[in-house]
């Protein structure tokens, strides 16, 4: 079993807002996750608060993987734990391209990455758990060169390294 429905909250010019809703039985217990994205104009990351239930209940301590895709190893990688950032940089269609996922460092409990040969399978994510609400909260988000303000994986570096997860970007 799985379903998935999606709500519009808000829709302005300034700023989307709309929450995912994702449901998946395994062996006979119903997870939930209630995700609540924010969008808003001229901002290069945008938020993102989660919510995991267990057979309807809230579940704190939930183990919870955020990550980006290596698109089969030709992004180049790159993290840094202490500001609580991963970040890929690759070149599509002609263009550099940076993406990125950032939380608050003390909810991490590790980055990891994973290298396969395998199509689709390789990956750099950052693992965490949820707090006592059964909730995690993350910034996304991109960068690209052609856009003119972030040209190369060092300045997409640079960007991240100068935010931090729990202030405006």
């Amino acid at each position: 079993l799985f379903r998935s429905k999606q709500d519009v909250i808000e829709c302005t010019p300034e700023r989307s807002q709309f929450k995912l809703t994702y449901e998946r039985e395994i062996d006979g217990v119903v997870y939930v996750e209630e995700k609540t994205i924010t969008i808003e104009l001229g901002k290069r990351l945008f938020d993102v608060h989660s919510v995991f239930f267990k057979d309807g209940n809230a579940v704190a301590d939930f183990p919870v993987c955020i990550g980006l895709t290596t698109h089969d190893g030709k992004a180049r990688t790159s993290s840094h734990s202490d500001k609580g950032w991963v970040s890929c940089w690759e070149t599509i269609s002609g263009s550099g391209v940076g993406t990125a996922v950032m939380m608050n460092p003390v909810r991490i409990t590790e980055i990891k990455e994973v290298k396969k040969k395998k199509k689709d399978q390789s990956h750099i994510f950052i693992l965490t758990k949820t707090d006592s609400t059964g909730s995690i909260e993350y910034k996304a988000g991109y960068g690209w060169a052609k856009a003119g303000e972030i040209t190369t994986r060092k300045a997409w570096s640079d960007y991240l390294d100068k935010l931090s997860p729990n202030q405006k970007n």
